[in-house]
């Protein structure tokens, strides 16, 4: 559920607030840039992974000038990568019709963000302030990873991360769960606190007239982060407890205080601040969670319908690739039932959308239906398929060399096919997809995953990726004895009581 990290170093989110001009423009010069395309990236109201995206143009030189459609004021990405990707060159920035916004800086090697940036024009302070609080609130501060990782670890426990982003949750780890209570409510309350004190001091120096309306949508962004990162901390804390085998917390009766009927509010500059947006869904799935009947009376009007839409998202990505047919019907009706009480039932297209991809994965990938029968060499060189393993279920890890959430899985994988050794009906199989045999060679020498090692050509764009529907891993998958699919994403084996229950369904134990 918790999808934040997007929110971190993608902050981008359109609002409803009505302007006089429908326009801004961006210019300036970005030195020893390799790419001749800027991206910028806005985060559409529904949804944590959808944007609207436009191309801008680079010169020789480095030069930009483009003018942007903007309806509405809007937190934005530029970024020198295509399609929301971790680029080498990417800066935060807020937009508002009527800005004339220049920028310059440099394009530096190695580093997330743009080297000796600026601002100039119409728009100038606001951006000034975004990075100043990128500087000294985000990747430089121990107390982002205290507060922001007990959001993001929620969302990607059970799921994917790579690289760069994987090492960071790693690195939040035990500067976030492993807090307790009082240590963790007085490092939000300072955290938070401090910006505020930034924000109004900026504010003093800054040109009321276009600092105004950009200070109410920042000012939610900072009341509405505190309140979620208190509202999530328990049962995230818990959660993670469990899985790591340590003790759990209890908070006190007034730690929920907050969480007043004055705190559900649907101003036009609080919609523009995502932790607004984060904050108003979880409060709805922690009432939900609850059994609580204000849950579908306490949001009403657009936020009502950003709350319901996004829900039901975030449901839907939770049931992607393993989606039943009970589940379908389940977010039908869900959907049905919000769009009776919409507001603006336009805000529910990205769940409409979702649906026929889900219904798509469950026609192709669905229980029951029958696995691609892949081309695969072992580790001789031996040309393998599915079939060579009818009448066994297979249990198959998807991964590559280079992927260290992959390489985590190993140690649990191989205590799993231990439990299953004596047992002639199942087989536990490695297919790689990394790009050469050298490099998966190399990795089974290093990791020595479980099972029978596997090697399929094409990587990601590769026939096997593609009939099996993986974008991501590890990836785990369930076959059963007649080459179908029992569950195209099965869990991990480092869930251990999750795949053993699996496990020992598919094998009628």
């Amino acid at each position: 559920m918790r999808k934040l990290l997007l929110g971190i170093v993608i902050i981008l989110l359109g609002t409803c607030t009505t302007y006089a001009q429908q326009q801004a423009t961006i210019s300036g010069k970005i030195d020893s840039l390799k790419n001749n395309k800027l991206f910028l990236y806005r985060k559409d109201l529904i949804g944590t992974m959808t944007f609207s995206v436009d191309t801008i143009a680079v010169l020789a030189d480095g030069s930009f000038n483009k003018t942007i459609s903007l309806s509405e004021a809007a937190y934005c990405t530029l970024t020198s990568t295509e399609k929301g990707k971790f680029g080498v060159t990417r800066t935060q920035l807020f937009l508002a019709p009527g800005y004339e916004l220049k920028i310059t800086g440099k394009a530096k090697f190695g580093t997330l963000y743009l080297d000796n940036v600026s601002f100039s024009g119409i728009g100038a302070d606001a951006n000034t302030y975004l990075q100043q609080k990128q500087q000294q609130f985000f990747f430089n501060s121990t107390d982002f990873y205290s507060i922001r990782f007990v959001s993001m670890l929620g969302g990607f426990k059970g799921k994917n991360a790579e690289g760069e982003n994987y090492s960071l949750l790693q690195k939040g780890n035990t500067q976030a769960f492993l807090q307790q209570p009082k240590v963790y409510n007085d490092t939000v309350t300072k955290y938070y606190s401090a910006q505020r004190v930034m924000l109004n001091e900026f504010a003093k120096k800054a040109d009321a007239k276009y600092f105004d309306d950009f200070k109410k949508a920042e000012l939610a962004a900072i009341n509405y982060g505190e309140a979620d990162a208190k509202l999530m901390y328990e049962s995230q804390h818990n959660d993670y407890a469990k899985h790591m085998k340590i003790e759990e917390v209890q908070v006190d009766k007034d730690w929920y205080g907050f969480l007043t009927p004055a705190i559900v509010r649907s101003e036009a500059n609080e919609i523009a601040a995502e932790p607004y947006r984060l904050f108003m869904v979880n409060y709805y799935n922690y009432l939900v969670g609850k059994k609580d009947s204000n849950a579908e009376t306490t949001w009403t009007g657009v936020c009502g319908d950003i709350v319901r839409a996004s829900s039901l998202f975030e449901k839907n990505e939770a049931y992607k690739r393993t989606i039943t047919k009970e589940q379908f019907a389940e977010v039908e009706a869900l959907l049905s039932k919000s769009l009776a009480v919409a507001t603006k039932s336009s805000l529910f297209e990205p769940v409409k959308k979702q649906l026929l991809s889900l219904r798509e994965y469950l026609n192709e990938f669905g229980a029951g239906k029958v696995a691609y029968n892949f081309n695969a060499i072992d580790i001789n060189g031996k040309p393998i398929k599915l079939s060579d393993y009818k009448g066994k279920v297979v249990y198959m890890d998807v991964w590559a060399s280079w992927c260290k959430p992959c390489v985590g899985e190993i140690p649990f994988g191989r205590t799993l096919e231990e439990k299953y050794k004596d047992r002639k009906d199942i087989i536990f199989i490695t297919v790689s997809i990394d790009k050469k045999t050298d490099d998966w060679k190399s990795g089974l020498q290093k990791n020595n995953p479980a099972g029978t090692p596997l090697y399929v050509e094409g990587a990601f764009g590769g026939l096997f990726a593609k009939s099996y529907g993986i974008n991501s891993i590890p990836r785990f998958v369930i076959i059963d004895k007649n080459g179908k699919f029992i569950d195209a994403n099965a869990p991990r084996p480092s869930a251990t009581q999750a795949i053993e229950a699996a496990l020992n369904k598919a094998l009628g134990i």
